[in-house]
């Protein structure tokens, strides 16, 4: 049986969550490299509109089973939705929860803006709301991704 190939696509804003932002990207990395998945995309984060251009061709070309956003703060959905278009394939947004009495990063009002932005265009997805260290995260992604129902 072939290992479903998930692209990753992590988005931030730059400013000063920036080490934040970072530091839960290499989280939630961790967390799917244990999954019995192949991933794609690079590992950067994509601040900037050329960047998102360039990933959104190069993630079209690698032809993913599934696609996954790590909002990993607030940003505009249009990207978000640029990106899903080109690649064509099931869409998955991961917000994380921001740990209490920290401010904000804005990631869970980001994929909510992203999944109203998504549905307006007719593309679903699925949202998962769940830091990485999180139980709940890894059997989530394990069971959709296993399973093949993003």
């Amino acid at each position: 049986m072939t290992r479903p190939l998930l692209a990753v696509v992590p988005l931030s804003r730059p400013g000063r969550e920036l080490a934040r932002a970072a530091s839960l990207r290499r989280a939630a990395f961790a967390l799917l490299e244990g999954l019995p998945i192949d991933l794609t995309g690079p590992r950067a984060l994509y601040l900037d509109t050329a960047g998102q251009r360039r990933a959104a061709r190069a993630l079209a070309e690698a032809r993913p089973d599934h696609l996954l956003f790590l909002q990993l703060t607030f940003t505009p959905p249009a990207p978000t939705v640029r990106i899903a278009r080109a690649v064509g394939t099931s869409v998955l947004l991961w917000g994380f929860p921001d740990p209490e009495g920290e401010a904000g990063l804005g990631s869970i009002e980001g994929i909510d803006a992203a999944a109203g932005a998504l549905e307006r265009a007719g593309i679903t997805c699925t949202c998962l709301r769940a830091r990485p260290e999180d139980p709940a995260a890894s059997s989530f992604l394990a069971s959709l991704l296993e399973g093949g129902r993003l």
